[in-house]
């Protein structure tokens, strides 16, 4: 038997989302190493069943967009793997409410490494880019302008 990890739960989300694990054919009481893209999470011992299954869940933590591979690799049997995609979010736009002139600052999340990130806002052309750093991180600010 090889261990697999047969299902990932959701298959796709932004960063917070709580993503849920499920492998088979791991040793019983043997460790289970996580590791989702650049985050290794370690499960106990007592996770892994009399059958050699397991299951854990865990955050998306701030990371790059794009597709990240789940490994879950063990001391005796080796390894297996399955896939998650994180998507990008805003998080945080402040303040929520303003007029002409107000200074509008916009941070995200789960964005691709060294993107440029196009907002809009309202009427207006592209108002705003912000460059994505190697975490998938922006944040930018913006004049509100006169909307037509």
């Amino acid at each position: 038997i090889l261990p697999a990890i047969y299902n990932v739960s959701p298959k796709t989300g932004s960063v917070g989302t709580t993503v849920n694990v499920f492998g088979n054919g791991y040793a019983y009481e043997d460790w289970v190493y996580i590791q989702f893209g650049k985050t290794e999470i370690a499960l106990p011992v007592k996770n892994v069943s009399a059958r050699g299954s397991f299951s854990t869940s865990f955050a998306v933590d701030i990371q790059p967009s794009g597709t990240v591979t789940i490994t879950g690799r063990s001391n005796i049997f080796g390894s297996a793997t399955n896939q998650f995609r994180i998507c990008g979010e805003i998080t945080m736009v402040t303040p929520i409410a303003g007029s002409v002139g107000t200074v509008v600052s916009i941070i995200g999340n789960g964005y691709g490494a060294g993107e440029d990130v196009r907002v809009d806002f309202g009427v207006s052309a592209t108002r705003v880019i912000g460059t994505v750093d190697t975490n998938g991180v922006f944040s930018t600010t913006f004049t509100i302008d006169t909307q037509a």
